[in-house]
């Protein structure tokens, strides 16, 4: 594993995993509706194969990136938060996104933080939802993290594309050899045009 990616590839796995989990569950039918689609897809593609499409150098978990709105907060929000009695996750499901949340948006601060262009590349995040992203304070990250899974906006990227990743799964079962590189360039063929899209938006 490529140590710069390794965490990405880290929250890449969970996610996957979570999915097929989901799917594998009769009450996330209905709470669920969009991470259980597709983790229909993914019920019978095995482990090695998961690994694979885990790979991809840019997060499959998206937190609205390519929307700055969400990552703002003022001072009211704030206060709105803290006083929020937000519902208790007693689903282990639930509990595991909300740890994935929090991880890719600590992720995400980080990489922003420290480099912007990466944090475009690796999130999928127009330059202001990057900028927003990097003035949080941890406390507000923290606390957006968790309101945004309350909300169901932590999701699967192309939740409402599934040919994208029929198109993943196709690839990752049909190479023979090399497999890893064919995922990935795909995966990066969808990423980068979204990401071109982006930036011709007025």
């Amino acid at each position: 594993m490529s140590e710069p990616f390794a965490p990405i590839y880290g929250i890449n796995s969970e996610m996957l995993a979570l999915l097929v989990d989901v799917a594998n569950s009769d009450a996330a039918d209905a709470a669920w509706p969009e991470w259980h689609a597709l983790g229909s897809e993914l019920h019978d593609v095995d482990a090695p194969l998961l690994a694979q499409i885990a790979h991809c150098p840019f997060l499959l978990l998206d937190i609205a990136f390519n929307d700055p709105t969400r990552w703002q907060i003022s001072e009211d929000d704030r206060v709105a938060m803290t006083r929020a009695v937000l519902p208790v996750a007693t689903d282990p499901l639930q509990t595991r996104l909300e740890n994935l949340a929090r991880a890719a948006c600590f992720l995400a601060w980080h990489l922003a933080r420290n480099d912007a262009i990466a944090a475009r590349l690796a999130l999928g995040a127009t330059a202001q939802t990057a900028a927003t992203i990097a003035r949080l304070s941890l406390p507000d990250l923290l606390q957006i993290a968790t309101c945004e899974v309350h909300r169901g906006q932590v999701r699967p990227r192309w939740h409402d594309r599934p040919d994208v990743w029929h198109r993943l799964i196709y690839v990752a079962r049909s190479s023979e050899y090399a497999r890893v590189a064919p995922v990935t360039a795909h995966g990066l063929q969808f990423f980068l045009w979204d990401l071109l899209a982006q930036d011709q938006e007025p």
